[in-house]
C-alpha cells in the first residue's frame, strides 16, 4: 500500500494537516519578526542608551594627567575640559577638523572617513574612533541623529605645548 491510500488507512490525514499547520504558523511568525525587526533593534538601541546614561550619571569625573576637571562654581559659559594629545593624535585631530569644516558645523562620519582615505591619511578609522572615545566628537540629538559635530566643551592642546 502506497500513496494516499496508505495515509488514509492509518488516519494520517490529521497528522498531515497538523504538519502543514505547524509549518504555516512557523513561517508566519518568522515573517512577522522580520517585518518588525527594525522596531526591535530600535528598542534595543534605546534601552542601551538609557542604560549608558544611567551609568554615566553614577560615575564621578576623576582628574587625570591629560584632562582637567572644571570647577563647579557658578558660570555663564559651558564647562571646558582641556585635553592634551600626542603629536600624532594632534595631527590627526587637525586634519579631521580641516576636512569636517568643508562639510559644515555638522558632518557625516562616513563622508569624513571617505575624504581622509582619498587623501591618504594613515589609519583614519583608528584616529576617528579615538576621537569619538575621547569625546572630541559628539553625536547630534533628535532629527540630526547620525550626524556629528566637534564637542565645544573640549579644548585640545598638544603635549609638546604643555611641557614648556
Amino acid at each position: 500500500m502506497r500513496g494516499l491510500s496508505a495515509i488514509a488507512a492509518v488516519d494520517g490525514w490529521s497528522l498531515t494537516v497538523m504538519g502543514v499547520a505547524i509549518v504555516l504558523v512557523g513561517l508566519s511568525v518568522l515573517s512577522l519578526v522580520l517585518a518588525n525587526l527594525h522596531r526591535i533593534l530600535n528598542l534595543w538601541d534605546v534601552t542601551a542608551q538609557v542604560f549608558k546614561e544611567k551609568t554615566l550619571l553614577r560615575e564621578k569625573p576623576v582628574p587625570s594627567s591629560g584632562v582637567k576637571v572644571p570647577s563647579q562654581g557658578p558660570s555663564t559659559t559651558p564647562p571646558v575640559r582641556e585635553m592634551s594629545l600626542s603629536r600624532e593624535d594632534m595631527e590627526a585631530y587637525q586634519y579631521f577638523h580641516w576636512l569636517s569644516q568643508r562639510q559644515g558645523d555638522v558632518f557625516s562620519l562616513p563622508k569624513l572617513l571617505e575624504h581622509a582615505e582619498k587623501r591618504g591619511m594613515d589609519r583614519p578609522h583608528y584616529h576617528l574612533y579615538k576621537m569619538l572615545v575621547l569625546g572630541l566628537i559628539e553625536e547630534m540629538k533628535g532629527d540630526q541623529r547620525g550626524f556629528y559635530r566637534w564637542n565645544p566643551e573640549v579644548l585640545v592642546r598638544s603635549d609638546e605645548n604643555s611641557e614648556s
